[in-house]
């Protein structure tokens, strides 16, 4: 089946992706890599099986994915001119780590408290990233700047926080800071 449909949890409920049109779904299809723990980077509409393997994995006579993957994955990525936005959690990112461009912009999703500042939770944190996917889905217009990305969290109604990269080349750190769902 589709990798949408085989990939579960509170990301993809929040993408949604069955109830975006085709148009959306072709759009997410050709602009999203979802990395994979067994196939690597793959899009969401790929044809997978159902399988079960985490990314902390350790295959005997292979070793650990990020030995296996890390640098076939940050050929891909490097390869593309796009703007690259990393919502992948830090187990995964390791399985490909961001190439040295100034194009990538990793968003950290943080939860207002009821006092003291704001952290990270883990329900909100995926919850919100599916949202910024299917935001970026039915967006009319390109999310291909940092900037554009703010404006599409902030129409969810997060507060954001730009932190640029120290010197001219880097990842930017996009706060993204939520209250509730």
């Amino acid at each position: 089946a589709p990798a949408w449909q085989i990939y579960t949890g509170v990301l993809y409920d929040a993408v949604s992706f069955s109830t975006l049109t085709k148009a959306q779904q072709t759009k997410l299809g050709e602009m999203t890599f979802v990395q994979s723990a067994l196939f690597g980077l793959i899009s969401l509409v790929d044809q997978i099986p159902a399988y079960r393997l985490s990314g902390d994995c350790i295959l005997p006579k292979l070793g650990s994915l990020p030995s296996i993957w890390s640098s076939a994955c940050t050929q891909v990525l490097a390869s593309t001119d796009d703007f690259i936005i990393d919502l992948r959690s830090g187990m995964y990112q390791k399985l490909g780590p961001l190439p040295s461009k100034s194009e990538c912009v990793v968003p950290k999703i943080l939860q207002r408290m009821p006092s003291g500042p704001p952290k990270v939770v883990s329900h909100f944190n995926k919850a919100t990233k599916g949202r910024i996917v299917r935001a970026i889905a039915q967006s009319k217009t390109k999310v291909n700047t940092v900037e554009a990305l703010a404006n599409v969290a902030t129409s969810l109604g997060a507060e954001v926080n730009v932190k640029s990269p120290k010197g001219s080349s880097g990842t930017t750190a996009l706060e993204v800071i939520v209250g509730e769902l």
